[in-house]
């Protein structure tokens, strides 16, 4: 097991202030270049440390050091950091306890809402302590809360809950004695035999540092994942790292990598070190159509044109009144526009075989014929379904 040294693991580096390239679509060798340069600058800034340090944990971590490609990073004002977030409505939305609730609590905890808008988790309590509660829908009404119990007293002020897509892997932030310092990452899943959690385990290394590292979201629908930490960050800013997930779990144990090479993915000391591990570019494009994707929903629950029969046509998505409809037809948005992106490069593929006739082009246009025949057919389905629910009310 190799050893990190005291000095170095008291560091906690720096993260990246690169602006997002995605914004910016710079060429991948000036991207490379900016992104030294930042970390250059960066290194004379002076570091941020928190109380109650664990050095000790973080060295005995620091070998399964998970490997995962960072994409992006950008620094924002943590009270906002919810919203630079775009995280895809198939995989659920985070917000503020007061906003969700209609409160006006002092301690503005946050709170996760399935994707069905259906299941929710949340943190309540004050500056002394909080605990995460979980709630369900029952038709128009939200249930008794229900309190995590296995998430105790060991990990203080519990918040930023976030649920994965498969409805039993739940992370949230605490600080603790099982902490590295200030706020970690914990994981913890459902028991769906007994129905009890089991007991919450650090998540370790990069996710976490003996800075404050609150949030991990992932969006499994555009295997992109989001990572929100203070650490070397001003007071009241925080670092969003974009990355990519990986499943099962990997780590460094097969490369050969120096203690400082180690350290420096541990730390999360320069990203475009971890573009090796993946393909970036793709990764990149896939955080810029999701953006559009939100985008055109925003749009489309604003003003639309759905036809429920002769009679009725809805103009808001506020019109429906079923929940489950209401679902379906944000589902519908979604795969449409999907439809529409490969009604596209269909197009371009068959113009392109037009002029050069290869196999690899030949097998691409059956692929996307097929796609789009399925899509066509769950697009029809839905609106029936939609169609159906409504009239049912």
């Amino acid at each position: 097991m190799r050893k990190i040294s005291l000095a170095l693991s008291l560091l906690l580096s720096l993260c990246p202030l690169a602006e997002s390239n995605a914004q910016k679509k710079t060429s991948k060798r000036a991207a490379v270049k900016t992104a030294a340069k930042t970390q250059r600058a960066n290194a004379s800034e002076p570091t941020k440390q928190t109380s109650g340090i664990n050095v000790k944990m973080f060295e005995s971590m620091v070998p399964s050091t998970a490997k995962l490609m960072f994409i992006d990073s950008v620094v924002v004002d943590k009270k906002d950091f919810l919203q630079k977030i775009p995280l895809n409505k198939e995989s659920g939305r985070i917000t503020y306890f007061n906003s969700f609730f209609n409160a006006n609590k002092e301690v503005n905890t946050t709170v996760y809402v399935n994707e069905f808008n259906n299941r929710s988790y949340y943190a309540e309590g004050d500056s002394t302590q909080s605990s995460i509660y979980t709630i369900d829908k029952l038709g128009n009404k939200w249930s008794i809360p229900v309190k995590i119990s296995e998430i105790t007293t060991d990990y203080q002020n519990p918040d930023y809950p976030f649920l994965c897509s498969d409805g039993v892997t739940l992370f949230f932030g605490a600080k603790g004695p099982k902490s590295m310092g200030g706020y970690d990452i914990f994981m913890t899943r459902y028991n769906g035999d007994d129905g009890t959690w089991y007991e919450p385990e650090n998540y370790g290394l990069p996710y976490n540092s003996t800075a404050n590292d609150y949030l991990l979201a992932i969006d499994d629908y555009d295997q992109l994942g989001w990572l929100v930490t203070d650490r070397r960050q001003e007071e009241g800013k925080v670092c969003i790292y974009t990355f990519v997930p990986t499943s099962p779990r990997q780590n460094f144990e097969s490369d050969d990598l120096t203690n400082k090479q180690l350290n420096s993915f541990a730390r999360i000391l320069k990203i475009e070190d971890t573009w090796q591990f993946g393909n970036r570019e793709a990764a990149l494009k896939r955080v810029e159509d999701l953006k559009k994707r939100n985008t055109q929903d925003k749009k489309a629950t604003s003003n639309i044109n759905f036809v429920i029969n002769d009679n009725v046509t809805y103009h808001s998505i506020s019109e429906f009144k079923s929940p489950a409809a209401r679902e379906k037809y944000k589902q519908l948005v979604a795969l449409q526009d999907k439809y529409n992106q490969n009604i596209a490069t269909l197009q371009q593929l068959r113009d392109d075989y037009a002029k050069n006739r290869t196999k690899d082009l030949a097998k691409d246009i059956l692929f996307y014929e097929k796609e789009v025949e399925q899509q066509a057919a769950r697009i029809k389905d839905l609106k029936k379904i939609i169609r159906e629910q409504e009239r049912g009310l």
